[in-house]
């Protein structure tokens, strides 16, 4: 009677081949949606960077845009976007570091909107 109820015991609580299936199936969809997690931050923070790039832009790189403040007006393209990304990363992950920031009109809604947008994802 006793090695009866054991057995139900150990049947239900199985360690075998199925339980370590199922673990390594659970890891696998947490990579998988760590992955997913990173890859909408970093489409965020891409799409953030080029509406960042676009604001300097519109004002034809003056001397009133982020990029103559930041010193970057003989950059590259490269350059350009690299600092982009980092100002929308360091924007999106904190509250900045102020480093880079809006030098007119159109930057100061954008930049304010971006954060206005950022509380609702909360």
């Amino acid at each position: 009677f006793f090695q009866a109820e054991d057995g139900i015991r150990d049947a239900q609580e199985s360690r075998g081949l199925g339980d370590v299936y199922k673990r390594q199936l659970q890891w696998r969809e947490s990579v998988t949606q760590i992955i997913y997690l990173f890859f909408c931050i970093f489409i965020c923070s891409h799409i953030a960077a080029c509406l960042w790039y676009y604001s300097a832009k519109l004002y034809n790189f003056g001397p009133d845009t982020w990029i103559t403040a930041a010193q970057l007006n003989d950059a590259n393209y490269f350059e350009l976007y690299a600092t982009s990304l980092y100002w929308a990363i360091i924007t999106i992950s904190t509250v900045g570091f102020g480093d880079i920031s809006a030098q007119n009109e159109f930057c100061l809604l954008y930049t304010s909107d971006a954060a206005d947008d950022l509380l609702l994802l909360d």
